[in-house]
């Protein structure tokens, strides 16, 4: 786990910011917005009432990692809008500006900001003068925060104060792991990935905006190690979601919702925002740490899989109203080496190897498609992983089951 190193901003810049803001705020009576809500469209009215700038800048920092602001607003008509929407609608966009929604003490944040300065209101209006009473000192810097060894930015993330927090308590516990891969130390070369990898990068820059086809051929190369499966497929209608492997990826200013990792069908977490100038960019791979109950519940299982020789496990592409993806697991390497001999000639034979598994390689082997067999003996089990899985099944009229944790260990454990 890598610690942030956020590159820092002059104050002299984020003044110039800050004035052009509060200017704005200043000059401006009401707000509207329409938002789209089911099918329709939800018309907000709202107006500014106070506004305070917290953070570094407010201690009087000679440099700021970005410039965090608190404004109070009123509804008029109907509830007030996402903080992203207010601050769309008041003062425009601008980089490296945190709007918080209520006040120092209580606001969408989730944190407080004793340090905060009231810089306009309309009992208050002065806002140069207000930026003008803040004092410089050298000596104040950024406010350290204890999730600050995590690898990102909040605010390069839909994250809030209160998940980062949570995050670091998991991690702390060893219910999650992290690994960060920085940009930086990646050399992207299609010439040895295999060729899903390449296809799947070309389909994503299809339908991608600039800032997405630049990421993308790092997060492939950063994904191509833990990816033993070779699968690879685009999340639709979310265009910012991917599943490689097991990890399910997310890039722009992602969610980093780690509940996904409760759920056999995702492995861990690649969290990768788009390269900016500030940083740092990278992409964030989290997952279950030992003490997660999956983890804890898998402890000691292990079993045995095919290993094609091109580099990856064997997977079945299984075709029907759907396609989906399975992989056979063997609980003993009999039942592997019995598989062979019934299913492949020679030539085919030639190309596989028995490899044994850990718990760590099943869960992700898994979380990497949407069904699983379980052989054991004469007799094996299905269990479907994804609702593609279940749709597939009950289309065809195969008899499996859910694949939940107690069923799968209890099935590699006889």
């Amino acid at each position: 786990m890598g610690m942030n190193t956020e590159k820092r901003i002059s104050r002299a810049r984020m003044t110039r910011s800050l004035r052009q803001i509060c200017k704005k705020v200043a000059e401006l009576k009401i707000c509207e917005a329409d938002i789209k809500a089911g099918l329709g469209e939800v018309h907000h009215i709202f107006q500014a009432q106070s506004l305070w700038v917290a953070g570094s800048y407010a201690r009087g920092a000679v440099t700021c990692g970005d410039l965090d602001l608190v404004l109070t607003v009123k509804a008029i008509k109907s509830a007030i809008p996402m903080p992203r929407t207010v601050a769309r609608c008041v003062y425009g966009r601008f980089p490296d500006v945190n709007l918080f929604l209520g006040d120092p003490g209580n606001n969408t944040s989730g944190i407080s900001f004793p340090e905060a300065k009231l810089l306009w209101s309309s009992e208050s209006p002065d806002w140069e003068k207000a930026i003008a009473s803040i004092v410089v000192d050298p000596r104040a810097g950024r406010f350290e925060r204890k999730y600050d060894v995590l690898p990102l930015r909040i605010n390069q993330t839909s994250c809030d104060f209160p998940d980062f927090e949570e995050i670091l308590e998991m991690l702390e516990a060893k219910i999650l792991e992290s690994e960060w891969i920085p940009i930086d130390s990646l050399i992207v070369r299609k010439e040895l990935w295999t060729e899903d990898a390449r296809e799947f990068l070309e389909r994503t820059l299809t339908f991608s905006g600039e800032k997405t086809r630049r990421l993308m051929p790092f997060v492939v190369e950063g994904l191509v190690p833990h990816n033993k499966t070779d699968t690879w497929d685009i999340c639709f209608p979310d265009r910012n979601r991917f599943k490689i492997g097991g990890s399910l990826v997310s890039v722009g200013r992602p969610e980093v919702n780690v509940r996904k990792l409760d759920s056999l069908e995702h492995s861990s977490l690649a969290i990768a925002p788009h390269i900016t100038r500030k940083g740092p960019n990278g992409i964030w791979l989290i997952s279950r740490g030992p003490e997660h109950p999956i983890s804890k519940e898998f402890r000691g299982c292990h079993g045995y899989a095919l290993w094609y020789s091109g580099g990856h496990y064997l997977m079945s592409h299984e075709i029907g109203i759907s396609d989906i993806t399975s992989v056979n697991i063997f609980s003993h390497e009999a039942d592997a080496i019995n598989y062979i001999k019934e299913m492949f000639d020679e030539n085919e034979a030639s190309d596989l190897s028995i490899v044994r598994i850990d718990a760590q390689d099943i869960l992700s082997l898994i979380a990497s498609v949407d069904a699983v067999e379980i052989h054991n003996s004469d007799d094996y089990a299905r269990f479907t992983v994804t609702r593609s899985g279940v749709d597939f099944d009950q289309q065809d009229e195969r008899g499996s089951m859910a694949a939940t944790p107690g069923v799968i260990v209890s099935h590699l454990r006889q």
